[in-house]
């Protein structure tokens, strides 16, 4: 199966159950830089586009190991959802910039000429780190 369609098929199956982050968040304290909500769907669309420039790009080893990152990264909101754990989507996260500064590392190693379309993705999921740590600190 051609890892592309496989990459869709998760987005698409993980996009289906992922829960509502709001349900979660709306009886927390939120840090003064909590995003407006729309800003999540907007900006990890985006992301999520960009990343399937990098996965088509890519040589078929990275691109295996792509669609894994890619699947541990939407498994964040069902795990934040159902868990209802500020930790959890902390230390998550936390895992997730790490796997992503790795699948960078990676990448340059494999003289990949898009490793910098990972760049929006390190920047906005090491924020949300930062947002999650704060709501763990601040709940």
């Amino acid at each position: 199966m051609n890892i592309l369609v496989l990459y869709i098929i998760i987005l698409l199956l993980l996009l289906s159950i992922g829960g509502n982050v709001n349900t979660v968040t709306s009886s927390l304290t939120l840090p003064s830089f909590y995003p407006p909500t729309y800003l999540f769907g907007l900006v990890w669309t985006i992301l999520f586009i960009i990343f399937g420039f990098f996965l088509y790009f890519a040589p078929e080893t990275l691109k295996i190991i792509g669609v894994i990152y890619f699947t541990l990264v939407l498994l964040w909101t069902p795990l934040f959802v159902y868990s209802k754990s500020t930790a959890v989507g902390f230390y998550y996260l936390l895992a997730i910039v790490i796997l992503t500064l790795v699948l960078g590392i990676l990448s340059i190693t494999y003289s990949h000429p898009y490793s910098w379309l990972l760049i929006p993705q390190l920047l906005w999921t090491s924020f949300a780190t930062a947002v999650a740590y704060s709501l763990y600190k601040l709940n």
